[in-house]
């Protein structure tokens, strides 16, 4: 049976009338798919092998029970179910548009045969107004994830605060919305949702299949910002009884983002509930990436993907860290170094060192200048940046990297060389691990060899060495700084330079041609649901990308004609030519965003 080309079916619209005066098309509907091409088949394919690999339909169906207490759900029947949802918002993404209700909807009114229909799991209908289905089966499924919910219509007639997402709502109204939403409930929504995201991005893992097995399990770190709609956002003044909001935004759930140099933990509300200058409204994206099992290996060993994501408001890392990492655990990924910036081993131990080094990972992290030097004691040995030490070693050493910075404390600042020396001459004095850490989180340590040091007292008096040959440490002695390698040494180096991959991950999300994360408008649904949901998607695409890319510059035959033997684009010194980019229209830069 030979199907009907949308342009064939015509929808009786209005300003048809109009499109032939001005136009001289026949109709609105023939007008706009004829500037349209059938979809792409093999983003709905793509699309239909993400989320078929997949448990995410069948637990969403669970959780709707759940939620309505196995009561019938009524209404009329369904025509886009969960997985015609998906895959429509998945294959947009694909193909580097956006998710938006409108394009969508006109993507099932004009760019659909029969066929392509068919594989999607709706009817073929070009003469339907798709727009407000769509959003019904969007809204389905963000409605059994969303953390911070609210008020369904039968809520409201028990006596639940009278909001809708939709509207901007009083400040009154918010602070009664805010009393009325449980914990207990916001907690569960919260582990739906990012389990729910995070096995999105492991499916698109899963395409590099066994091109992943050589991996184990090195990863890094970072959050990324990005705006939602409704950039006035909302701002709160007074605490406790007195505590006022002020709604801008119907983006209520999100928070102020500053960016305010290395040490800053990106938030942009002051100690009074207010907006800090210059920041801007939003979410953080945080991000975990593969990273390559030693410095030096060649990138196109293996394909870097993203491994998990978390969404949170600027600032507010808390727990994302650690469920991430156990997400890993929990999908099989192997333990290895985690590459993390000053934002996370400024956390509690019990929110990222201690449950991470529980799973088996190891850190390789950076310090903040008043972390520098002796960080903790046990017994006769000291912890100094991250390594355990003899007491008794030289104070110049202690503070050989502390003493390259200037202070009220140290007016005459040594060089980056003597710093390096003075770091290399700590190995006389640097206890050896023995083996890993046992069940209970203890490690033995080997005691260098008194040969190598001289043995002192604060007096500068020789005294005997250490009759001991090893040691037993505490994992949680010092735990907080503890990490794989010697801070500031080459080795220290070359693992943390690493991070830049991240970086480039970063950057990738937010290239303009592509998915283009910082683009707030290629996410026009609104709530915490709604956007970690988009972003999740978009970081699959990413993903395909990186793993297309990685497959043609490895696998894809070379040009004959060519003479260089890789198919990269040489490195530029971007640095200087980024200080003066054009900017568009909107402020942003006509580059590819490299600031995350």
């Amino acid at each position: 049976m030979t199907s009907i080309h949308p342009t064939d079916r015509l929808l009786d619209d209005p300003a048809d009338e109009l499109y032939a005066e001005l136009l001289d098309a026949p109709s609105r509907q023939a007008f706009e798919a004829n500037t349209t091409a059938l979809f792409p088949m093999g983003y709905i394919d793509l699309a239909a092998k993400i989320i078929d690999r997949t448990d995410l339909i069948s637990r969403l169906e669970k959780w709707e029970r759940e939620d309505r207490q196995d009561k019938h759900p009524g209404g009329r029947p369904v025509v886009i179910g969960h997985r015609a949802a998906l895959m429509i918002m998945l294959m947009h993404v694909f193909e580097g548009g956006s998710c938006t209700y409108k394009t969508m909807a006109a993507t099932l009114a004009t760019r659909l045969d029969a066929e392509r229909a068919a594989r999607i799991g709706i009817p073929h209908r070009p003469n339907e107004h798709w727009y407000m289905r769509l959003y019904d089966a969007i809204d389905r499924i963000t409605r059994v994830l969303e953390p911070y919910y609210f008020p369904t219509r039968a809520e409201k007639l028990k006596g639940a605060p009278n909001v809708s997402r939709g509207r901007i709502m009083t400040g009154e109204a918010f602070r009664a919305l805010l009393d009325w939403r449980s914990d207990t409930r916001k907690l569960q929504r919260q582990r739906r949702i990012d389990w729910f995201c995070n096995e999105l991005v492991d499916s698109s893992v899963k395409l590099a299949g066994r091109h992943l097995d050589p991996w184990k399990g090195n990863t890094a770190i970072d959050a990324t910002f990005v705006p939602v709609t409704g950039k006035a956002g909302k701002s709160r003044t007074g605490k406790g009884a007195h505590e006022r909001y002020d709604i801008y935004s119907t983006n209520v759930d999100a928070g102020w983002y500053l960016r305010a140099g290395r040490d800053s933990d990106h938030a942009g509300e002051n100690g009074r509930g207010g907006k800090k200058p210059k920041s801007e409204y939003g979410y953080e994206l945080e991000v975990i990436t593969m990273v390559p099992n030693r410095p030096g290996d060649a990138e196109d060993q293996l394909p870097l993907l993203i491994r998990a994501i978390g969404l949170h408001r600027p600032g507010r890392l808390a727990q994302h860290p650690k469920n991430m990492y156990q997400g890993l655990h929990d999908r099989g990924c192997p333990a290895g170094l985690v590459l993390a910036d000053r934002a996370y081993n400024n956390l509690d131990i019990e929110r990222f060192a201690q449950p991470l080094t529980a799973l088996g990972h190891d850190f390789v992290l950076d310090y903040r200048s008043d972390q520098l030097g002796t960080a903790a004691f046990y017994k006769d040995f000291i912890l100094v940046e991250g390594q355990w030490y003899l007491n008794f070693m030289p104070t110049a050493l202690i503070n050989a990297v502390k003493d390259r910075y200037p202070s009220k404390e140290n007016l005459y600042p040594i060089s980056q060389e003597e710093s390096d020396r003075l770091v290399a001459e700590r190995v006389a004095y640097q206890l050896k691990p023995k083996e890993g850490r046992d069940a209970d989180g203890y490690q033995r340590f080997s005691l260098p060899d008194p040969d190598g040091y001289v043995a002192t007292n604060p007096e500068g008096e020789v005294i005997d060495a250490p009759t001991l040959k090893s040691v037993t440490i505490p994992a949680t002695v010092g735990l907080k700084y503890r990490q794989k390698f010697t801070f500031q040494s080459q080795q220290w180096r070359q693992y943390y330079g690493m991070r830049s991959i991240i970086e480039h991950q970063n950057a990738l999300l937010k290239d303009g041609r592509q998915e283009d994360i910082a683009n707030p408008y290629k996410r026009g649904a609104r709530g915490y649901a709604a956007q970690y949901l988009a972003l999740a998607l978009q970081v699959v695409s990413a993903n395909f990308r990186k793993l297309k890319t990685w497959l043609d510059t490895r696998f894809a035959p070379r040009d004959a004609h060519s003479s260089t033997k890789t198919t990269r684009a040489a490195r530029r010194p971007a640095a200087r030519k980024i200080r003066h980019t054009a900017k568009g229209i909107d402020g942003r830069s006509l580059r590819t965003p490299l600031r995350t």
